[in-house]
């Protein structure tokens, strides 16, 4: 039996209550406070200034080695990010639902219109039996490669990577509802088609993400290996006026069929501004709904997630 999936497990929280509205394919678009998890060049959005906090949470759940079950769990984050035309800067916090615990640093610059290139750096730190903490780091990048104003259509295209860590020196017993440690590389390449109308803006999004895992050790020394995961992602939404309104479509496979799943998502939210200009508030939920294979578990499970957004701006980047 393998240990806890950190920051990637089919079932654990995964920040970003509008991405998870879309299936998770948020590459190529990555423009609020999720850019951390998915790409760090999306919070280089030129045009706008911008200060603002993000408050999310949601369920997870996640298998009990022990007793050989699942068990309802939940996550959350926390994100301060500030924008200033070119250039961004995120302070994140996420709790995975699996007993660990991510911080970050991302920043990100606009080398010119349409294009930015982002940074993250951050630990990862899991209790499961003893605190152990590991470094990690992730590299984006975001264009603007097709832009028909006659028409009119945008085409947008990300890349991100973040790289692999592995808890080695957890050598846990054998009571241990885990048995393995490990943070798998992640590589995701992604599109976004934008076909802006006179009434709102409808965004089609598409992802391809890669899951390569390091050797962890066991509690019996013994090396053992993740068999890598494939994800593929697609979602449609639409923004007119303050609301939005997404839904997406995520599968996974892995080689040796323990993350065959396919989640189906649906979420909206809502946007008004407070008194003095420029203040604004937000919220959104997404509800996501999991079936299929999970460690030679079948499973039919479902979870809702939700994000409060507070800040300043001059302008409203879900619009943009």
């Amino acid at each position: 039996m393998f240990g806890s999936l950190l920051y990637s497990d089919p079932l654990s929280y995964a920040p970003g209550t509008r991405a998870s509205a879309v299936g998770g394919a948020f590459t190529a678009i990555s423009n609020n406070s999720s850019a951390s998890y998915y790409n760090p060049a999306g919070l280089a959005a030129q045009g706008f200034q911008a200060m603002y906090i993000t408050i999310e949470g949601g369920g997870a759940t996640k298998y009990d080695y022990k007793k050989q079950e699942f068990v309802d769990d939940g996550g959350g984050a926390f994100d301060l990010t500030v924008i200033s035309n070119r250039f961004g800067l995120e302070f994140s916090w996420y709790s995975t639902g699996f007993d660990q615990d991510i911080m970050s640093l991302s920043c990100a610059y606009g080398i010119m219109e349409g294009m930015s290139i982002g940074l993250t750096a951050g630990m990862a730190t899991t209790y499961a039996t003893e605190e152990s903490i590991e470094w990690f780091y992730g590299l984006g990048y975001k264009a603007n490669i097709l832009n028909l104003k006659q028409f009119p259509v945008k085409l947008d295209f990300g890349i991100s990577y973040r790289s692999e860590q592995s808890f080695e020196e957890l050598k846990n017993n054998s009571q241990s509802t885990y048995s393995g440690y490990g943070m798998p590389s992640r590589a995701a390449l992604g599109v976004a088609l934008l076909l802006p109308t006179k009434y709102a803006a409808v965004t089609i999004s598409a992802d391809y993400v890669y899951y390569g895992y390091t050797s962890a050790t066991d509690y019996q020394d013994v090396v053992v290996k993740m068999k890598d995961i494939n994800e593929m992602k697609i979602g449609l939404s639409t923004a007119f006026n303050k609301v939005f309104m997404g839904i997406g479509y995520n599968t996974s496979s892995s080689e040796d069929n323990n993350f065959n799943l396919d989640v189906m998502s649906i979420g909206s939210g809502i946007q008004w501004e407070g008194k003095s200009k420029g203040w604004i508030s937000s919220i959104d939920v997404t509800y996501e709904k999991r079936s299929g294979n999970y460690i030679d578990n079948d499973i039919d499970q479902s979870s809702i997630m939700f994000s409060i957004n507070l800040g300043h701006m001059n302008s409203q980047p879900w619009q943009d």
